[in-house]
């Protein structure tokens, strides 16, 4: 499969590995409004050979491919998705969908139209340690749930279009621990009430850090405690997990699962608990975006459809713009329409 890449960045540096280290994908172009950066990354990873474009509809005129990989800002996705639908190209784009709510929604309109196939790479649904705590969770380890708690903290200093965004972590990390949030339970939530400030220090124009409390159902709460603006003890960037059942707890901590459970017995006025276990991680499958590249690559020749496609990640990124509407508002929203 040729795939045509935009976005000659870090990410972009990132996914022209992931190419490399497939035997079934080659790239046909690279788009980039830096073309020298863009021929630079070219020369490191492959060839001259490869054409060097500034605009996605440049190369889909001078270039034969298959597909598209979009790994530009979100500001320009949905330029880049109509071109590419315009000409029944399938698309395999970074997360987020889009940039704002309105620009999703007229994403879904055009994929709905074309019916044709976008993916957004929601890859952290694949990294190992995620995929471990899912196969628990499908199993009944702990059996019901009743309460989820998130944390994520990193400390932080970026520049480019981060600057301007109003809530930098929320509208571009936050996209995939709420995408584990649907992941994880198989639903979608009720409410959601949100805060989110910016502290003393600071990186960032906009706000880094922010609280969420989350009605999922089966009565079902989630918290989300989250900053780019911590002093110290970092978490992973999957974040610290735990997992509240009626059978036991499964944390998910600087990437280790551990499970501990309730044994029945209770002595004196304390319930007694099993030894925690440290669970293997899974194994024997690709992960992140090689994971996700794989599913593409199977979807563009017709052997099913990938779980991260943009009729699924929608609800995801409504997610994110309902937790900013909550902050906006200082109310509990609903997720009704």
């Amino acid at each position: 499969m040729r795939l045509i890449q935009i976005g000659a960045g870090n990410m972009g540096a990132w996914w022209m590995q992931v190419i490399d280290d497939s035997d079934d994908i080659e790239p046909a172009a690279l788009i980039d409004i830096d073309s020298a950066r863009a021929a630079a990354l070219v020369r490191k990873h492959r060839s001259d050979s490869i054409g060097v474009y500034k605009t996605l509809y440049d190369a889909l005129n001078r270039v034969q491919a298959d597909a598209v990989l979009d790994v530009s800002p979100p500001q320009f996705r949905l330029a880049h998705i109509h071109a590419a639908l315009d000409r029944n190209m399938p698309i395999l784009i970074e997360k987020p969908l889009a940039a704002s709510m309105n620009d999703a929604r007229a994403i879904m309109d055009m994929v709905n139209a074309h019916d044709s196939l976008v993916v957004v790479a929601q890859n952290y649904r694949y990294h190992v340690p995620i995929m471990t705590v899912k196969s628990l969770l499908d199993a009944g380890e702990i059996g019901r749930l009743s309460k989820v708690t998130v944390e994520h903290y990193r400390g932080l200093s970026l520049s480019g279009f981060h600057q301007q965004l109003a809530y930098p972590l929320l509208q571009d990390m936050s996209i995939h621990h709420l995408d584990l949030m649907r992941f994880f339970l198989g639903a979608e939530p009720l409410t959601i009430f949100a805060r989110s400030w910016n502290p003393p220090g600071s990186a960032f124009n906009g706000d880094a850090s922010v609280a969420a409390i989350f009605d999922f159902p089966n009565h079902v709460v989630v918290t989300y405690d989250a900053s780019w603006s911590s002093n110290g003890l970092e978490t992973s960037w999957n974040g610290n997990w735990r997992f509240e059942g009626e059978a036991g707890v499964i944390t998910l901590r600087d990437d280790v699962v551990t499970v501990q459970k309730r044994t029945g017995k209770i002595s004196g006025r304390d319930i007694v608990f099993d030894e925690p276990r440290v669970i293997a991680p899974v194994a024997g499958m690709p992960s992140g975006q090689h994971y996700l590249l794989r599913e593409f690559y199977e979807a563009v020749r017709g052997n099913g459809v990938p779980a991260t496609i943009a009729q699924d990640n929608i609800h995801s990124i409504r997610m994110v713009f309902k937790v900013i509407e909550s902050i906006k508002s200082g109310t509990v929203v609903t997720f009704a329409e």
